[in-house]
């Protein structure tokens, strides 16, 4: 029935115990069995309940196939006697009982529905084979012998007893004891398996998040002054961060230390949502790297007090490095959009031009420096290039002020991640007299 699955459990095991003889009657009865054992999987799966539905409508069908072939084949040797009739009665109140439980339960979970109906298939059917066919198959080898069908329903019974009525009695109570804790270990095993994969394909998404950010995860059991700390990416592995960098000093910049400290101890006396801080430690070579650390704690104490908390450090130092230049620099500098407006200028870009960023920002370029046909004619054909383009040369402008001069510019397009042009860096030089924003 499994297929060498070794996750499933059968909650009714075939055996030889419930062989009638009686080919045909033995086949039919193992394809009921596995009819069933499929169905109490698919409920331990939690399967939908249109499946459910499915496989016990073709357990149903393939009863009644089974009912007729029985029938037909006592018919033949018990045909007239009483034992059949009452065979047959049973047939029916087996029907009468599914269809009950089937219909007569509409304010229970679907899923209760069918429990009840496994276990009452699996216990009646254990019951009807081992007590009712067995009977019914010793009468029918009897007959065949010789004996007329009084003599051979006597035999029957008094084959029935003793040492045989022993055994259908343990595997009966065998049956209906584990029937239920069967169904409940397989509902248990298929649970704890889906929270397993559920458990590892988080882990591989954050994995995946990690991977291509460079950032690293700490978990600081603080209560114990203990944590782990995974790096991932080149740029974490490159400098390991302690979990206690910023709470001993250790490898924190002097200059960063008492506001580090001052950002995570508010954290952590619950007057922050979030913990953030900017700070630089010292790399193994001597050097000093920028990192952008954020946590939360995930679990107090009756009194209040932080127990664990998780975050998360990054290397921002490339971020830092370029932000220093574009501040610092005596070239003025600005950043477009896509739709060549501005987003960003820095202070040489103000003491060029005299418009300060609040001035510039979301406006395009040559609407500013009274150039907007040249401007934008060389925005335009930087946009149409495919992957980084370049453009550089002379144009006149004037100032806020209204004051000409003469700047020579450099243009590089940045591509985004969809290889598409997402913005644009500008930097200018002019022989003019700086002026000063009024």
């Amino acid at each position: 029935m499994n297929g060498g699955d070794e996750d499933f459990f059968e909650i009714f095991p075939w055996n030889k115990n419930f062989e009638t003889g009686i080919v045909e009657i033995d086949r039919q009865h193992q394809g009921l069995v596995d009819i069933l054992n499929r169905l109490a999987a698919h409920l331990a799966g939690c399967s939908r309940p249109a499946t459910l539905e499915t496989v016990l409508d073709e357990l149903a069908d393939y009863a009644v196939l089974h009912f007729e072939t029985e029938e037909r084949v006592w018919r033949e040797w018990l045909s007239g006697d009483g034992w059949l009739e009452e065979h047959e009665q049973t047939h029916r109140g087996f029907f009468e009982r599914v269809d009950s439980l089937r219909n007569g339960s509409d304010d229970r979970p679907h899923n209760e529905v069918i429990q009840e109906i496994v276990l009452f298939l699996s216990q009646w059917l254990a019951y009807h084979i081992l007590e009712s066919d067995k009977r019914m198959a010793f009468v029918v080898d009897f007959v065949r012998s010789g004996d007329p069908l009084p003599e051979a329903k006597h035999k029957a019974n008094e084959r029935m007893s003793g040492s045989m009525r022993l055994l259908i009695e343990t595997v009966l109570t065998m049956y209906d004891s584990l029937s239920s804790r069967t169904l409940d270990l397989m509902r248990e095993k298929v649970l704890r398996k889906r929270a397993e994969q559920a458990l590892l394909e988080s882990e591989q998404r954050w994995q995946f998040i990690l991977d291509g950010s460079g950032e690293s995860i700490w978990d600081w059991s603080i209560d114990m002054d203990a944590g782990v700390e995974a790096s991932s990416g080149p740029q974490a592995q490159s400098h390991p961060i302690g979990l206690k960098t910023g709470v001993d000093g250790a490898r924190v910049h002097p200059d960063d230390l008492e506001g580090l400290q001052q950002d995570l101890q508010r954290h952590l006396d619950g007057e922050t949502a979030f913990y953030t801080n900017k700070h630089r430690i010292l790399r193994p070579d001597g050097t000093w790297s920028w990192i952008l650390s954020r946590g939360k704690v995930v679990s107090r104490g009756e009194d209040g007090s932080a127990l664990r908390m998780v975050g998360t450090h990054s290397d921002v130092t490339e971020r830092e490095l370029a932000s220093l230049i574009y501040r610092n620099s005596k070239q003025a500098m600005f950043v477009t959009d896509l739709n060549n407006a501005i987003i960003s200028a820095n202070p040489a870009f103000t003491e060029m031009t005299g418009f300060d960023t609040r001035q510039v920002v979301g406006r395009d370029p040559g609407s500013i420096l009274s150039s907007p046909d040249a401007l934008n004619s060389v925005f335009e054909q930087l946009r149409r290039q495919p992957g980084p383009a370049h453009w550089e040369g002379e144009l006149e402008h004037r100032t806020r002020c209204g004051e000409p001069f003469h700047a020579y510019w450099d243009i590089n397009t940045v591509v985004g991640a969809d290889g598409r042009v997402d913005h644009s860096l500008t930097a200018m030089e002019s022989e003019a007299k700086a002026v000063s924003p009024r």
